[in-house]
């Protein structure tokens, strides 16, 4: 990847961050995502964010990929492991559950 295309994919997660922050994302979760089911996701205002801010960060990463489509073998794998490494940084499911539960 370029530098200057490097830098422009920073810029634009770091305004997707901050669109978040401010409630004016374009990020939300598909209704057949399973990963986002719990009432929590679209009721509590953090968990909604902090599902915006992984949805942008698995956005960024899959549109920057910086081998493109050239190699278009490979692209079921290397999307399996994007899905794998994004998955695991935004260990949320756990966390869900968790708020959903009375005290």
């Amino acid at each position: 990847m370029k530098p200057n295309a490097l830098a422009m994919a920073g810029f634009d997660f770091f305004k997707d961050m901050a669109n978040i922050a401010t409630g004016t994302s374009r990020h939300r979760a598909r209704s057949q995502d399973w990963r986002f089911k719990d009432k929590a996701w679209t009721e509590n205002p953090i968990y909604q964010r902090w599902a915006q801010a992984y949805l942008a960060m698995t956005d960024a990463v899959r549109k920057n990929d910086p081998r493109g489509s050239a190699v278009r073998r490979q692209g079921a794998r290397r999307k399996l492991v994007t899905s794998i490494v994004t998955s695991t940084l935004g260990s949320h499911e756990y966390a869900a559950r968790k708020s959903s539960r009375p005290c």
